[in-house]
């Protein structure tokens, strides 16, 4: 479907003038709808047209009822949806840019010895190019929100009135040319269905999203000017200033081959690596080296055939046999499992955030008012895994434990472990149960047991770390030097950092 890498790059641009959970937003945006539309869905309508066969042999006939059934296909849909809700974001960042090239031309003018005098300062902007969302900007901001939301909305009823959400295997076609009322068949409706339902999930995830950022904007706004003696801290995240928080950031050669390649789930997932233990980065590794390079094996469907010319037999016997092929199935697999370690991440971004303004705060403030010290980060960005991370971090490896199990067990009851080289089917509309057999079985065999292994060695790693991280809180606990539990970890993976101790009572 091409290259998503200047819609990227623009998306990159916004993310330091958005909002925290627009910055999710746009998470979203790219690894759950563009990665997964070239990672997996694209490749399952590869073949859409050339596998919808209808039971006759009339010249002609299969066009009009293909496009009778599908005016636009589900991936130019969903094309076109991520083009058209990312355009008024793409707009507000037009906003930001040119009121950013406006004052700095206005802090030239004033910093010139010749240069005009004016009673005008900039008001969007610092001299770091920090942006404060207010007046005009929040007034854009919001409006492009608006716009997102109906987008979205609009894109959600078209799509149901379109095809609605469940793709049906066979529908009747009575349009010219067809000599009578024929039946059609397309391929691979079950696991269509899936990711059209993945898709409607996501999208309304995007919409939820968008909405609560509207509310949280307006919310801030009315408690900012409710207790204006919150101003003095200009640098405070809120509807005056909600993009200081860094969100996640990749650059444009990561993301150039995101429709073929993993750039922006690795960009991000290599962040973690700086906020984990020892054994939380090993299983990244295994995570990366050992499931996400093997993705690459094939699609099973090219050389499967049956003793059968019936039209439809052939597509309906693969739908029962794969209701979702491998690939794809481990696609999702692995997003989701790496879901709840991305939240984690979001979590340890935020409370990095604070602790540096508090910092700020603390070097700023003479008069010693303030009391509250950082309590996860040191200035060199080194965090201390404990209190609410530490629940975090546990609450994540428990879910990345269930879902690999969920997948395991799914892969079980969908296919088994092992490629049969036949299939028995009797489905309608074979004209006797007819026998189909699939191409390379014992490789593909090789590959499914290679993957349920790295599962549940996944699995083993994920508990191996939630009784390594209760030992050393019990073990802090009978040392009695120091009343919290505190894993060092260090942002760089070398010989020496990839050793995660306990913190003595000198090191706080």
């Amino acid at each position: 479907m091409g290259d998503w890498g200047f819609l990227s790059t623009l998306l990159e641009k916004v993310q330091s003038h958005s909002t925290v959970i627009g910055k999710i937003w746009m998470s979203v945006l790219l690894l759950f709808r563009i990665m997964v539309l070239g990672a997996g869905a694209e490749n399952v309508w590869g073949d859409e047209q050339s596998d919808f066969v209808c039971n006759t042999q009339q010249p002609g006939c299969e066009n009009v009822c293909y496009d009778h059934a599908f005016p636009i296909s589900h991936i130019r849909f969903w094309v076109l949806q991520i083009i058209f809700v990312s355009t008024p974001t793409l707009v507000y960042l037009a906003h930001a840019m040119h009121v950013i090239h406006k004052e700095n031309k206005l802090r030239e003018q004033l910093a010139s010895p010749g240069g005009p005098r004016k009673n005008k300062l900039p008001k969007y902007t610092d001299d770091k190019g920090k942006v404060k969302i207010k007046g005009d900007l929040l007034g854009s901001y919001l409006a492009q929100l608006v716009v997102k939301i109906l987008i979205e909305a609009a894109f959600i009823v078209g799509q149901y009135y379109l095809y609605g959400f469940v793709m049906v295997p066979m529908f009747p076609c009575s349009r010219k040319p067809c000599p009578f009322t024929v039946e059609c068949y397309m391929s691979r409706p079950t696991e269509k269905t899936v990711f059209i339902i993945f898709m409607l999930v996501v999208a309304c995830v995007s919409l939820a999203l968008t909405v609560a950022e509207m509310l949280y904007l307006i919310a801030s706004r009315l408690r900012c000017g409710s207790g204006r003696r919150r101003r003095r801290h200009g640098n405070a995240t809120s509807a005056e200033n909600p993009a200081g928080l860094p969100g996640p950031q990749w650059s444009s050669d990561r993301v150039k081959g995101i429709m073929g390649e993993w750039g922006f789930l690795s960009s991000l997932l290599n962040k973690v690596q700086s906020h984990s233990t020892v054994v939380g980065k090993v299983w990244l590794s295994v995570l990366f080296v050992f499931r996400i390079m093997i993705i690459g094996a094939g699609a099973e469907k090219s050389k499967m055939v049956c003793n059968t010319k019936q039209p439809g037999c052939k597509n309906v016997c693969y739908d029962h046999a794969f209701p979702i092929s491998h690939i794809r199935f481990w696609v999702l697999q692995i997003i989701f499992v790496s879901t709840p370690t991305l939240i984690y991440l979001g979590h340890v971004i935020h409370v990095i955030h604070k602790e540096n303004k508090m910092r700020e705060r603390l070097l700023s403030n003479s008069t010693g008012t303030v009391k509250k010290n950082p309590k996860y980060s040191d200035e060199k960005g080194h965090v201390t895994i404990k209190g609410n991370l530490l629940g975090n971090y546990m609450t994540s490896i428990v879910f990345r434990i269930l879902l690999e199990v969920g997948f395991i067990v799914g892969q079980y009851y969908l296919y088994g472990f092992v490629m049969e080289p036949l299939i028995v089917c009797s489905r309608k509309p074979c004209p006797f149960t007819v026998e189909c057999y699939m191409s390379r079985p014992t490789e593909k065999t090789i590959f499914i047991i290679f993957m349920l292994v790295m599962s549940c060695i996944s699995v083993l790693l994920n508990v191996v770390e939630i009784f390594y991280l209760a030992c050393c809180r019990s073990r802090k606990r009978k040392s009695n030097t120091v009343p919290a539990t505190a894993l060092a970890v260090h942002p760089r993976i070398t010989g020496d950092s990839l050793k995660i101790g306990l913190h003595d009572s000198n090191m706080g």
